[in-house]
């Protein structure tokens, strides 16, 4: 019963990791196709699309070989915003510090931490107060105010995150409302810090 148990067990490990390939080659199956000449690279490796918009510059945090595509707007105008290494934040998103009202109904706004090896696709729209490390966040996705993602998730293209959501590590979100549509296996990591390097290493060769 013990072995029957085991082998039951390594399949859906086995079937769990397939789907984690699949998610992740799905949401990246595509590599924009950007010319050098299209960004301005720092003596840290992070790669700035000259369209690019970066709102209060010096509250803008690069940790290094991050990728800003073009017609991104990073908004540090608003709060403190750090992007983790290896990071690559898909044309025409939006990234917004959150923001919440306190006492005396005074609007106040929270820095914007995003993990390292996260791929965002284009037309994302951001205020989450967190975004761990080897995220997949896919075409068109909204995570609203104050949103806190795990390390080693996927969010599906169109997902729509209500403000205030927590989305556990090694999970898939998915739909609008988004909710938990599956789960990863803890590859999750090393495929998509893989997926990130190369598509990093994809730019540098052009």
């Amino acid at each position: 019963v013990r072995d029957t148990l085991n082998a039951h067990h390594n399949c859906l490990s086995f079937r769990r990791l397939l789907r984690a390939r699949s998610l992740v080659a799905s949401l990246i199956s595509h590599t924009q196709h950007h010319t050098m000449d299209d960004f301005v690279e720092t003596a840290s490796g992070n790669r700035v699309s000259r369209s690019a918009v970066l709102c209060g510059a010096a509250r803008i945090r690069l940790e290094g070989r991050t990728t800003v595509s073009r017609d991104v707007t990073l908004r540090g105008d608003l709060a403190k915003v750090s992007l983790g290494k290896y990071t690559h934040i898909g044309s025409g998103s939006v990234l917004r510090p959150c923001h919440k009202v306190v006492k005396d109904a005074q609007l106040t706004f929270f820095p914007l931490v995003v993990g390292s090896y996260v791929l965002c696709e284009e037309q994302c729209q951001i205020a989450a107060a967190v975004i761990g490390s080897y995220v997949c966040i896919g075409a068109r996705a909204v995570l609203g105010e104050r949103c806190i993602v795990k390390d080693s998730c996927v969010i599906l293209p169109d997902a729509v995150l209500a403000d205030d959501t927590v989305v556990p590590p090694l999970t898939v979100m998915g739909g609008a409302p988004a909710r938990i549509v599956g789960h990863l296996p803890p590859s999750t990591a090393m495929l998509v810090q893989r997926e990130a390097r190369r598509r990093f290493d994809f730019k540098q060769q052009q």
